[in-house]
């Protein structure tokens, strides 16, 4: 079969992406619950709205530049492939040819 990274092989690998992605769920889910567990909402409520309305700012200041970053690669990624396509097709028709080194696959 095949192997990723020259030693493990293909079912050896997805059983690893399984239990490593049930394992990062539940270490996320409790560092979240341990943060929440220890917050004092009285240490909030005197800490005053302005510091809450600064700290909500910026999480949607860092949310849109997340969005936006990932519309951006989403975005170069539909480029790449219609490119590939689209050269892909005019070899096809004998207008141009491609080297194996230019398009891998």
């Amino acid at each position: 079969g095949k192997y990723i990274f020259g030693y493990l092989n293909t079912d050896n690998w997805m059983k690893s992406i399984t239990i490593l992605s049930f394992l990062s769920k539940f270490l996320l889910t409790t560092s979240m619950a341990a943060i929440g567990l220890s917050t004092n909402l009285r240490v909030l409520r005197n800490m005053g709205l302005k510091t809450f309305y600064f700290g909500f700012t910026i999480c949607c200041f860092v949310g849109l530049i997340s969005i936006t970053i990932i519309k951006i690669i989403f975005i170069s990624c539909i480029i790449s492939v219609t490119l590939h396509y689209f050269l892909k097709s005019l070899s096809y028709l004998g207008l141009i040819q491609i080297r194996k080194t230019f398009l891998p696959f």
